[in-house]
């Protein structure tokens, strides 16, 4: 289709150029939805619409284009997800960072007792420490304590138990609620303030104890998200994208997961990508889509008017695909080790005096091919003691070899040698004229039909001042549309 010639350098522009231009000013404030909500329309409007002044068809909302290219989106990024982020990232380095100036202003202004994640806003905050305090749920999601001595993890509200789904230890004991995790590893401790009976039919007491086996080391709040235990913006971007609860990406079923996966891993051009994308997505401008939004009256197929123009009528029903797709699966079957060529011989007047098709086996180029063409032409010429014999052939470097006498170093050096032979032995025993001439394919159509013919037909033919039923039909038909 036409917008396809230009997709790459739209999906490119609008990640590395578009979405990168805010990048700064979103790492330091926190911009308000409904201008991300602008800048996503500005991307948007770039993808669907071909050029200025002209109205694109949105296909679907944008926030479905940011999902990752495995849950079939096409992993352009939200903005507000991105947004924040990156001012998790100052977060982070507030947490790890004690004695940088800027945690040491912060702290000493706005939480002096406190913990980050334990902060409060207050009523005179400054933009910048608002857009970095936003941050601190996406923090708590996703930061896990390593137990080491246990004095600063409680039992109940921080992540710390591993291989759980949210990490933290389920309980309904009031009594546990302000505890620490180090009044399970001492025995009295343990026995004074809590319920030691529940303790163990909940198995936390074993849990502590497997994972303190090892030496005891201080606590560290790390980032679950990464192995290194160091955050990172992606793995954030991540989190916020699966806590939104994305309905399409989790009904995804796993076979086309593993589909979107295999086709963005293809090595072919990325708009045949993104077109293969669209059309698993209804993403094209069908008949059957025109008339679903109201831009046209008739569904039916242009091409054979029996059906509406779906998708699958449009690449698999329509009886003009079908033709196409059995016409490439046989090329593509015989391709591999054959070639097809193709000769018309006519007298000064026009007259077919022969013509054939001849199926080269274990030749696998259409370079290759030509060549014996203009060898088989040189023979029948010689064969039928023809005064004046000129080969036409639409392959402008086999022509060129032809004339030229000089030693040939090409793929095709025998064949051409055997032309300059042929052409040699018989100047020896009566004078000939020989000429090579390099013709458009356009010119050169009956022959290229009995090739095309003789490929799907597999078979060879040599016929006598004729042509075959399917070229005759193709020359009255070129002969008519001939101007005066």
């Amino acid at each position: 289709m036409e917008y396809t010639a230009s997709i790459t350098k739209e999906e490119n522009f609008i990640k590395s150029v578009l979405q990168a231009i805010p990048n700064y000013a979103m790492s330091c404030f926190l911009l308000p939805k409904t201008l991300c909500g602008e800048l996503e329309n500005i991307f948007a409007k770039y993808w669907w619409q071909h050029g200025k002044k002209q109205k694109g068809i949105h296909w679907c909302q944008w926030k479905l284009m940011c999902y990752s290219k495995e849950d079939g989106g096409m992993g352009f990024k939200n903005m507000s997800h991105f947004n924040v982020s990156l001012l998790a990232k100052q977060g982070w380095r507030i947490i790890n960072n004690e004695d940088s100036l800027v945690t040491r202003v912060l702290k000493a202004k706005y939480f002096p007792n406190n913990h980050f994640l334990n902060s409060i806003l207050g009523n005179t905050s400054s933009y910048t420490w608002k857009s970095i305090w936003a941050t601190k749920d996406i923090l708590k999601k996703g930061l896990f304590w390593r137990v080491g001595t246990c004095d600063n993890i409680s039992i109940s509200s921080d992540a710390w138990i591993p291989g759980s789904v949210n990490f933290r230890l389920s309980t309904e004991v009031d009594c546990m609620r302000d505890l620490k995790v180090n009044v399970l590893i001492d025995e009295k401790k343990m026995e004074a303030g809590i319920n030691r009976r529940y303790l163990l039919r909940r198995r936390s007491a074993r849990i502590l104890r497997i994972l303190l086996a090892e030496i005891p080391h201080d606590d560290l709040l790390v980032w679950e998200g990464e192995a290194s235990g160091k955050f990172s913006v992606r793995s954030a971007y991540k989190l916020l994208q699966i806590t939104e609860n994305n309905p399409r990406a989790y009904a995804l079923q796993a076979a086309y997961k593993k589909f979107y996966k295999k086709l963005w891993l293809l090595n072919l051009p990325t708009k045949m990508n993104i077109t293969i994308w669209r059309i698993s997505w209804n993403y094209l401008p069908t008949k059957a889509n025109m008339r679903h939004r109201r831009l046209v009256n008739d569904a039916s197929c242009p091409r054979c008017g029996e059906r509406a123009e779906t998708i699958d009528h449009l690449f698999r029903e329509c009886p003009v695909t079908v033709e196409v797709w059995s016409e490439l699966i046989l090329q593509e079957v015989l391709i591999e080790n054959h070639m097809i060529s193709g000769i018309v011989a006519r007298n000064d007047e026009g007259g077919i005096l022969f013509s054939c098709s001849e199926i080269h086996k274990k030749v696998t180029s259409a370079f290759a091919a030509e060549a014996l063409a203009c060898r088989k032409a040189v023979k029948m010429g010689i064969e039928n003691m023809w005064s004046d014999i000129v080969v036409e052939g639409f392959a402008l470097t086999v022509i060129k070899k032809c004339k030229n006498k000089v030693q040939d170093k090409s793929m095709i050096e025998a064949y051409i040698s055997d032309i300059h032979q042929m052409i040699d032995r018989q100047n020896l025993t009566r004078s000939k004229h020989f000429a090579f001439s390099h013709i458009p394919r356009s010119a050169n159509v009956l022959a290229h039909t009995i090739a095309k013919e003789s490929l799907k037909r597999r078979e060879e033919f040599y016929l006598e001042k004729k042509i075959s039923n399917y070229a005759e039909g193709r020359r009255l038909l070129a002969w008519i549309q001939e101007p005066d």
